[in-house]
């Protein structure tokens, strides 16, 4: 917090420094133009001096043009400071609790049939997403959310993640620097998929050199045409056929080409902030092998990927807006659209099929920047380790990332030997939150981030979640039913002897206790037979007799206490089956009678 603080004084101090630059620019540009226009006016009209006005004027035009690329490199800068303010505010929220007023929440990525991200508050409304999330390009959000959402690394590239995230959460300046360059433009970032698609086509018509020159040399040849007509030499009728011949070459294949002049035109902007946020990746001095291999890629055989984003921006520069009327005169008189498509494809052929990797480099590193948040924000927390052999979860004062500093650590030890934790305990005491603890530091864990504990090892396995499950009016299934279609994919998963760490929450709560209870001891039986180890947690206390059963059950609970005539809970982990039951009271305290004799 400290450190926020301290940033955010200091970029609060430049700020209102470059703000009081920019008005006094912005003022002084007003007085050269109103002095310049006025001293010209006087000199020429009143005191007959051609030479001093004109001297005059074009002083006051040079000033004022010096004052306007001036202002922009300072409101450039002071954009720049107000990100790395907001950067900096946001990691003073977060640590203050006060992250859930982000705007960003990955609402788009919300899966209620994925695996696990929907049980485990992956994305949406107070969730892990919204809480690290520090991307800004399209690519870059969808990275995060892949990455949240389960790919497979393997331990090495976990290991090496590891590492790249450890040296980016040091990289404090790097980091700012790079995702306020990201913050420019922001909401403007567009799905690039056409433009890969467009880099990766070929036209081969416009590499045919004699093409290329034939339409500059007709160009050049009107352009003298309507300068001669000027001149008094050439009737109208000269200049007016040339331009209607150059009218008629722009038609054929005229479709085709507009479509790929539009392409580029609408990624515009894009290339530009690409270009600032590839200049600063190369620039950068890494350690770490996963980041050193992030740069390789953006290298060309001959030169650098920014040398190539910022050659394909100018080109990009002269694309205008087609359906613009100030664009067809200048198109036909010049053939622009004909000199920018074999500029386009001369550059395509070098640069084309590298854009999409060099795109993709960048959302990498604001996938890992965000992961490098909990790194900074939270020093005591530790990268995990992984083991290779076997199934296993073992973790020391493990809690939950997204509670408060208040938050509850719990060990967890679950293995080849302890492969299914049977989780009792009343309502409120804290079953559905360990699931889930257990649940979201498995997935920070394999994306190469640190997790919420003091030590957690742990084999590499696929995480599947059966907690949130209700009526679906539009497909007609009842919540039961729901669930039940739910753990088959988890039990086909397990079929198919994948490494499986499943959470099961209040296992079929939404039929009669026989029911309940005969299914669920039938599947907890299975699932221990299987290459899976997990968590169940139950209101079904006949269900820890399962424990005497089968040697690899074990029986938790979580309890409550009472004080003062008032309910409490530590959410403490405890070997056994749960003795403790409040629903008498929490109705009580609902305001619902539940005296027996009311019955």
């Amino acid at each position: 917090m400290a450190s926020y603080d301290k940033r955010k004084s200091k970029y609060e101090t430049l700020l209102i420094k470059q703000r009081q630059l920019a008005n006094f620019i912005s003022t002084l540009r007003i007085i050269i133009f109103v002095a310049g226009l006025f001293f010209t006016m006087y000199l020429y009209y009143k005191l007959r001096s051609e030479y001093i006005s004109t001297i005059i004027f074009l002083a006051s035009v040079i000033a004022f043009t010096i004052l306007v690329y001036w202002h922009d490199k300072v409101i450039t800068y002071k954009n720049t400071l107000e990100n790395i303010f907001i950067l900096n505010d946001k990691g003073t929220k977060r640590i203050s609790d006060k992250w859930r007023e982000f705007e960003d929440k990955g609402e788009e990525f919300i899966n209620t049939e994925h695996p696990y991200t929907y049980d485990l508050d992956i994305f949406g409304k107070s969730s892990l997403f919204q809480k690290i999330n520090e991307t800004n390009t399209f690519l870059g959000r969808k990275r995060l959310a892949s990455v949240l959402s389960g790919l497979n690394f393997s331990t090495e590239e976990l290991y090496e993640r590891q590492e790249a995230i450890k040296e980016l959460s040091k990289k404090i300046g790097f980091r700012e620097r790079f995702i306020s360059e990201a913050m420019i433009n922001k909401g403007e970032y567009k799905d690039p998929e056409g433009l890969f698609k467009w880099g990766k086509e070929k036209m081969p018509i416009y590499k045919n050199m004699p093409i290329f020159l034939g339409t500059r040399v007709i160009s050049l040849i009107s352009i003298a045409l309507i300068i001669i007509f000027f001149m008094g030499i050439v009737p109208y009728r000269v200049p007016l056929t040339a331009l209607l011949i150059e009218g008629l070459l722009l038609l054929p294949g005229g479709g085709k080409r507009g479509e790929a002049l539009g392409i580029v035109f609408r990624y515009k902007k894009n290339i530009r902030n690409y270009y600032n946020l590839i200049a600063l990746l190369e620039k950068q001095s890494f350690k770490s092998s996963y980041l050193k291999e992030i740069q390789e890629k953006l290298k060309r055989s001959n030169s650098t990927a920014t040398k190539a984003i910022d050659e394909f921006y100018k080109i990009s520069s002269l694309t205008g807006d087609r359906a613009n009327m100030v664009y067809m005169p200048i198109n036909i008189i010049f053939l622009l659209d004909y000199y920018i498509a074999f500029r386009l494809e001369r550059w395509k052929s070098i640069s084309g099929e590298k854009l999409q990797d060099w795109f993709e480099a960048v959302a990498e590193i604001e996938a890992l920047m965000s992961l490098a948040v909990l790194c900074y924000e939270n020093e005591t927390w530790i990268m995990p380790e992984f083991k290779e052999e076997g199934l296993l979860f073992e973790g020391k004062n493990i809690a939950h990332p997204l509670l408060s500093n208040n938050r509850i650590s719990n060990d967890v030890k679950i293995n080849d030997k302890n492969k299914i934790l049977l989780i009792t305990g009343s309502n409120m005491s804290g079953k559905s939150t360990f699931l889930r603890t257990v649940g979201i530091n498995t997935v920070l864990a394999y994306t190469g981030a640190p997790i919420c504990g003091e030590r957690l090892t742990l084999s590499p396995m696929k995480i599947y979640t059966c907690m949130r499950i209700s009526d679906n009016l539009e497909k007609n299934i009842s919540s039961f039913y729901g669930e039940l279609l739910r753990i088959n994919i988890i039990v086909k998963a397990v079929e198919e002897r994948e490494p499986i760490l499943f959470l099961l929450d209040e296992i079929f709560k939404g039929t009669n206790s026989l029911d309940r209870h005969t299914g669920a001891k039938i599947l907890i039986n299975k699932m221990s037979k299987e290459n899976a180890i997990g968590l169940v947690s139950t209101h079904d206390l006949e269900l820890g007799d399962l424990e005497k059963s089968n040697r690899v059950v074990k029986n938790y609970n979580f309890r409550e206490y009472y004080s003062e005539g008032k309910i409490h809970f530590d959410y403490k982990l405890r070997e056994g089956i749960s003795k403790t039951r409040n629903a008498m009271y929490l109705m009580k305290l609902a305001g619902i009678d539940a005296e027996e004799n009311t019955l």
